[in-house]
């Protein structure tokens, strides 16, 4: 049985710098690890 890998990136806040390379790659990584990923947006 596989096991379904999600990632959900939920932010909170205002704007700080770095934070969409930070995002970039965290999706770039989970990809590799075969993870679903999913951006929530209030």
């Amino acid at each position: 049985m596989n096991m379904v890998k999600r990632l959900g990136i939920l932010t909170g806040g205002g704007d700080c710098s770095g934070l969409n390379p930070t995002i970039r790659g965290a999706v770039y990584r989970a990809k590799d690890y075969n993870y679903e990923v999913y951006g929530i947006q209030e």
